[in-house]
C-alpha cells in the first residue's frame, strides 16, 4: 500500500490538518481468448492477450515475442508460436493495442501442412496457452504460475457434390456445384479448389478426362466472397456416331486448372454415365453420379386439320440432334400428301441456339406444284411429316433407326364415315 499524506498548516479554521490518501499495488491475472470458436484451416485466427502486468511502460504501445504462446493438438503436443516453419503472424509478435491498454493482440494462419511434428487434420481440437507469472493475490511475481488457455477447433464440415441433372443428353453441359466450407480460406475473396494434393476429377466411360501427368485435376471457382460454395462446367463431347445427323465430330478430352468453365470430355456410346469426384481432404472423397442418354424424338403438326390454302407448323423435339449450344442447328424431314406422295423435304431450324426444339411452316395449295415449302393437296387428304430418328436409347441398337410421323387433315375435321367429298 502506497500512502501520501499532505499536512496543511492553515485549514478553515485556521489550525494545523493532515490529509491522508492511498493505493494498493497488486498483480493481476491475464485473460488469453481467440476470435472464433472454429476455424477453417489456412484462415486467420486473432489472439488477444489481456494483462496489465505485461504494460510496464504506460507512456508506450509495447510488444512480446510469440513464444509466450504455446500451441497443444493432436498435430503437436507442444510447439511455440515463434516457430516460423509452422506459424506466420502479422504483426510478428503480439503488441499492445495503445498505450497503458495492457491488451495485446496479432492475427496468426492456421497452419495447414505441418504443425512441429505432426500434420493438423480437420475437426481437431486446439488449445493455446499463456503462462501468467503475476497472479491475483500474491505479492510478488513468479510467487506462483497460472495456464491462461483458450481453446478451439479446426473445422469439419466435410463436403457436397451436385449435379445439376439426374440424365444428361450426350452434348449437354453438366453443371457441377460443390459445397466445402472447410476449404473458404479467405472469407473476401473468390477462392478456388482443386489441386494435385485434393483434385476434382470427372469420368466417363470412355475414360478420365484430365490425364496429363501434371494435371490430373480440374478447378472449381467460388460462387462469391465467403460462400463456400464452389461450381465447374465440363461440355460432354459425345462420341464419333455415324447416323447422327449432326454429329458433334468429338476430337480429345480437356480440362483446365486455371478455368472453371473450360472442361470437356467424351463419351462412350448410346447410353453412358458420368461421374465426378473430389477430394476435399486427404484420402476422403465425394462422388456424384448422372446417367447419359438418347432420348426418342417427338413430331407434331400445330394442329389436327388445315385448309387447302393454309399452312402448319411442324416441330420436333430432339435434344439429341442439338449438338452444338453455341449456333443454331438445322434437320430435315419429309413431308408429303395423299395428292402428291413425292412431297418434300422440308428444313426444320432451331428455336433458338440450345433449345433441341425444332420447327419449320409448311403451305398447302391445292392448284400448284410442290414446290419449296409448298405442298400439293386436295380436299379431303391426309398430309404426313416424316423423321428418322437416328439416335435412340436401349434397348435399341447404335445403327438402329425409327421412323417419327404426324398426320393431318386438308379440309374440315369429322371422323371419316361423316367426312363427304
Amino acid at each position: 500500500v502506497l500512502q501520501v499524506l499532505y499536512v496543511d498548516t492553515a485549514d478553515d479554521a485556521g489550525s494545523s490538518s493532515t490529509q491522508y490518501d492511498s493505493a494498493t499495488f497488486d498483480l493481476r491475472t491475464g485473460t488469453l481468448s481467440v476470435d472464433k470458436d472454429v476455424y477453417v484451416m489456412g484462415s486467420d485466427m486473432v489472439i488477444t492477450i489481456t494483462d496489465p502486468d505485461l504494460n510496464t511502460d504506460s507512456g508506450s504501445s509495447q510488444s512480446y515475442t510469440m513464444d509466450i504462446l504455446e500451441w497443444d493438438s493432436a498435430a503437436d503436443s507442444s510447439v511455440l508460436l515463434n516457430v516460423s516453419s509452422s506459424f506466420s503472424s502479422n504483426p510478428s509478435s503480439i503488441e499492445e493495442t495503445g498505450s497503458d491498454t495492457g491488451v495485446f493482440q496479432t492475427v496468426t494462419t492456421l497452419p495447414e501442412l505441418t504443425v512441429g511434428g505432426g500434420n493438423p487434420e480437420f475437426g481437431e481440437a486446439v488449445t493455446l496457452t499463456y503462462v501468467d507469472t503475476g497472479l491475483s493475490g500474491e505479492s510478488d511475481v513468479l510467487g506462483d504460475t497460472l495456464d491462461v488457455e483458450a481453446t478451439f477447433s479446426i473445422s469439419n464440415f466435410g463436403a457436397l457434390i451436385e449435379l445439376d441433372k439426374a440424365v444428361y443428353n450426350w452434348t449437354d453441359t453438366v453443371y457441377v456445384t460443390i459445397t466445402a466450407p472447410d476449404h473458404n480460406v479467405n472469407s473476401a475473396a473468390e477462392e478456388t479448389i482443386g489441386t494435385s494434393a485434393l483434385p476434382i476429377q470427372a469420368s466417363t466411360r470412355n475414360g478420365q478426362m484430365c490425364t496429363t501427368a501434371s494435371s490430373k485435376f480440374f478447378v472449381g471457382a467460388e460462387t462469391g466472397p465467403d460462400t463456400g460454395i464452389f461450381t465447374s462446367e465440363i461440355a460432354l463431347l459425345g462420341y464419333n456416331a455415324d447416323n447422327a445427323i449432326n454429329s458433334p465430330g468429338v476430337v480429345a478430352n480437356s480440362c483446365s486448372q486455371s478455368d472453371s468453365t473450360a472442361n470437356e470430355i467424351i463419351t462412350s456410346g448410346q447410353t453412358d454415365g458420368i461421374s465426378v469426384s473430389y477430394e476435399y481432404t486427404d484420402a476422403v472423397v465425394v462422388v456424384a453420379s448422372a446417367s447419359i442418354m438418347f432420348n426418342v424424338g417427338e413430331l407434331s403438326f400445330d394442329s389436327s386439320s388445315a385448309s387447302a390454302g393454309g399452312s402448319a407448323v411442324v416441330t420436333l423435339v430432339q435434344p439429341d440432334e442439338n449438338t452444338n449450344s453455341a449456333i443454331i442447328q438445322t434437320l430435315s424431314a419429309s413431308v408429303f400428301s395423299d395428292s402428291d406422295s413425292g412431297g418434300l423435304s422440308l428444313t426444320l431450324a432451331e428455336t433458338d441456339e440450345d433449345t433441341g426444339v425444332f420447327e419449320a411452316t409448311v403451305f398447302f395449295t391445292a392448284d400448284s406444284a410442290t414446290s419449296g415449302s409448298n405442298l400439293r393437296v386436295s380436299e379431303g387428304d391426309t398430309v404426313t411429316v416424316e423423321f428418322t430418328d437416328k439416335t435412340l436409347p436401349e434397348p435399341y441398337a447404335d445403327d438402329d433407326t425409327l421412323t417419327l410421323a404426324s398426320t393431318l387433315t386438308i379440309g374440315t375435321a369429322f371422323p371419316p364415315l361423316e367426312r363427304a367429298p
